[in-house]
C-alpha cells in the first residue's frame, strides 16, 4: 500500500497459510509451552498490528485498518517514547488512512507530527525526512494549498538529491506531485521542465532495464 510500512504482501500471505493458522481456523487448540504464554515485547506486539492494519488495508480498505492503527500508535508511544522513529512511522502510516478516508485535516496533523520527529532525530537530513516532507505535500495539495505544497516538495528534492544520483527513479515520487502543483499554480514553463526531467529519469531506466535500479521505496 502506497504510504505503508514496506512488508513483502506475498511473505504475509504465506505466513497466514502457515501450520498454526490453519489449526486455529480448524478450531484446534496448539499445544502450550512456556514461551508461548509470555507476554510479547513491546516491539513484536508492534510488529504485529502493523502487519495486521496493513493486511485490513488491503483487503478491507482504511476505515477497518484505521483503529488497529491507533492500537499500533498508542504501543509505540509508550515502548519507545513520544518521539521516537517508530512512533513517526506508524504515524505517517496513519496520515495515509485518513488520507484514503478524504479526511485531511486529520491526515495533515499526523503527518506533521511525523515530520517533526523525524526532523529531530535525522537532522532534518535523510529518506524518512524526505517521506514526511512529500506525504505532507500531498495533503495540502489536496486541501489546495498549493502555496504551502510547493516549498515542502522543493525541500523535500533538494534533500533527495544529496543522496541519489540525478536519474534515480526515487526522485519521481517527488517529481510527479510537484509537477502537478506547478500547473495548478498556472507556472506551466517550470512544470514542463519538471516533467522533462521524469521523462529523462524514465528513459535512463529503461537503458539499464535488467541490470537493477538504486530505486528505494520511501516515497511509497
Amino acid at each position: 500500500m502506497r504510504g505503508m510500512i514496506p512488508r513483502t504482501r506475498y511473505r504475509v500471505l504465506a505466513g497466514l497459510l502457515s501450520l498454526p493458522f490453519l489449526l486455529l481456523a480448524m478450531g484446534l487448540a496448539l499445544p502450550a509451552s512456556a514461551e508461548d504464554a509470555a507476554a510479547p515485547t513491546p516491539e513484536a506486539k508492534l510488529n504485529e498490528l502493523t502487519a495486521e492494519y496493513t493486511i485490513r488495508y488491503q483487503f478491507s480498505g482504511a476505515a477497518q485498518a484505521i483503529p488497529v492503527a491507533q492500537q499500533a500508535l498508542a504501543v509505540a508511544e509508550e515502548a519507545f517514547g513520544p518521539d521516537h522513529e517508530r512512533v513517526a512511522q506508524v504515524l505517517n502510516d496513519l496520515g495515509h488512512l485518513h488520507q484514503a478516508q478524504h479526511e485531511l485535516e486529520q491526515a495533515g496533523q499526523l503527518h506533521e507530527r511525523a515530520l517533526k520527529i523525524r526532523e529531530r532525530v535525522f537532522n532534518s537530513d535523510g529518506p524518512a525526512v524526505v517521506q514526511s516532507l512529500v506525504n505532507l505535500a500531498k495533503v495540502h495539495t489536496a486541501r489546495k494549498r498549493y502555496t504551502e505544497a510547493q516549498p515542502l516538495f522543493e525541500r523535500a528534492l533538494a534533500i533527495a538529491e544529496r543522496h541519489v544520483p540525478p536519474t534515480d527513479p526515487f526522485l519521481i515520487g517527488a517529481l510527479e506531485p510537484y509537477a502537478d502543483v506547478l500547473r495548478r499554480r498556472r507556472n506551466t514553463k517550470a512544470a514542463k521542465a519538471v516533467q522533462d526531467r521524469i521523462k529523462e529519469i524514465r528513459a535512463a531506466q529503461r537503458e539499464k532495464a535488467g541490470q537493477g535500479t538504486s530505486i528505494n521505496d520511501v516515497l511509497r
